[in-house]
């Protein structure tokens, strides 16, 4: 049977037109995000710089900064996405078998969800072949080393029963937050049982997880979430998202570190309110002298600079906008305090992050941050006694530096990635039992090529 001749000439206008209402509505939707992007690009050039003999900051224009952020945004358009999230490619991809593990998750976009997954895939690759199943590629960024299939939002159990018989999984890992994507979630699920996979579900966020016979194990990114959300639920357990201790290890700081307060989140309204941004605000009006380093970008950039203008304190905050992963650790060593002023959480590893490099973190008393931290005495009931408990740090240089060192002590011992990852390795074995091995009784270092 030969492939069918492509329609030309009057029976290929349907698919033109259908090309053509395509690349326009994406031209339409860059031209609505311009003015969001512009703005953002220039509150990112507006660069605090400390006059000593004026006693204050002042917001400078940095031209540099400016043409950065237009440099990258251009490019991200017209000439290469960047690369978000990449993992190796495993040596033994092809070369012999190995249990099948597809990760559902109904979006690859920036966050740790997908950190968490990438960090599996690169630890795993080489003792379990592993793809990834979403609806939704990151808009300005792009993946690599990972084996990635979309299905739409909307997709129909067939529909996802097709794309996920073609691997054949033998578990098929679902990465959930529930919301506006359960659906999705309940599409993909029953697919995994129609094919006989296991499903593992990972609760990720302060939610109730999905309650079905097919699923074989449910994972809690904290005790906070298991014990407010899935009470009752087995079999289960905890394991905590585990981070890169090397890369976020302590290091020379910014001189102008120990007067500095920052905060590292999806500017987004599922962690963050409007009004999250003013427990920096109240610190920085109480003190002249400190300095807040926003890191993010989101629908709540726009409105968190416009209350830090409103306040006026405009010239004591440097709003980054988004950086790469990479940039993380030197951004991290511009501030001696963590500030999480979030309304909701089930782990969130930028505290961690933070706690790596030896900084102390006071914010909100919510969720799993007093677990994160193993201790509460740095976080507020209400926004004011946070506000209050990061001036005190400030006023107190020793105890900020010892709660650091705490800190730092609490991330080797519980957060490292290899921990977590680990710890993701024994539930394929538990599930998988003797099929975890294919190759039993074979060396493992023995890999021949065809």
């Amino acid at each position: 049977m030969t492939a069918a001749t492509p329609a030309t000439g009057w029976r290929a206008l349907p698919r033109k037109a259908l090309t053509a209402m395509r690349l326009a509505w994406r031209a339409l939707r860059r031209a609505r995000a311009l003015p969001g992007f512009l703005r953002m690009a220039w509150e990112t050039s507006l660069i605090p710089r400390w006059s000593e003999a004026r006693g204050l900051w002042t917001a400078r224009f940095s031209p540099g900064a400016l043409a950065a952020a237009l440099w990258r945004g251009i490019s991200a358009l017209a000439v290469a996405k960047p690369v978000l999230y990449s993992t190796p490619v495993p040596a033994a991809e092809g070369r012999r078998p190995r249990p099948r593990v597809l990760h559902a998750i109904p979006n690859l976009f920036v966050g740790g969800s997908t950190q968490l997954i990438f960090d599996i895939l690169t630890a795993l690759g080489e003792r379990y072949d592993m793809r990834v199943l979403t609806s939704a590629l990151p808009p300005s960024g792009r993946h690599a080393g990972a084996a990635i299939s979309v299905i739409p939002h909307n997709a129909s159990v067939a529909t996802a029963t097709a794309a996920i018989a073609g691997f054949a999984p033998q578990i098929v890992h679902i990465h959930y937050w529930g919301d506006v994507d359960q659906p999705w979630y309940e599409s993909v699920l029953a697919a995994a049982a129609a094919i006989g996979a296991r499903v593992v579900l990972n609760v990720n966020t302060p939610v109730a997880p999905i309650a079905s016979g097919a699923i074989a194990e449910t994972v809690f990114v904290s005790d906070y979430v298991r014990r407010t959300f899935g009470a009752g639920v087995a079999p289960s357990r905890v394991i905590h998202p585990g981070i890169e201790l090397d890369r976020f290890a302590p290091a020379g700081a910014d001189p102008d570190a120990a007067r500095s307060i920052g905060m590292v989140y999806r500017l987004e309204p599922d962690k963050l309110r409007p009004e999250a941004i003013d427990i920096l605000i109240d610190v920085c009006k109480a003190r002249p002298r400190t300095r807040a380093v926003i890191v993010g970008g989101g629908s709540l950039f726009a409105p968190f600079a416009q209350r830090v203008r409103a306040a006026g304190v405009r010239g004591q905050f440097h709003f980054t906008g988004p950086v790469p992963y990479a940039s993380l650790p030197g951004i991290y060593r511009r501030f001696a305090i963590f500030v999480a002023p979030v309304w909701k959480e089930s782990f969130g590893q930028v505290t961690p992050f933070a706690m790596s490099m030896g900084l102390a973190v006071a914010g909100n008393r919510i969720g799993a941050l007093p677990e994160i931290l193993q201790s509460d005495e740095t976080l507020g009931e209400t926004p004011q006694a946070s506000a209050a408990a990061i001036i005190a740090l400030l006023d107190d240089p020793a105890r900020t530096a010892s709660l650091g060192a705490r800190n730092a002590a609490i991330a080797h011992a519980a957060y490292g990635v290899q921990t977590m990852t680990a710890a993701y390795d024994a539930l394929y074995r538990d599930i998988l039992g003797e099929a975890a091995d294919p190759m039993a009784g074979f060396p493992p270092a023995l890999v021949f090529a065809a």
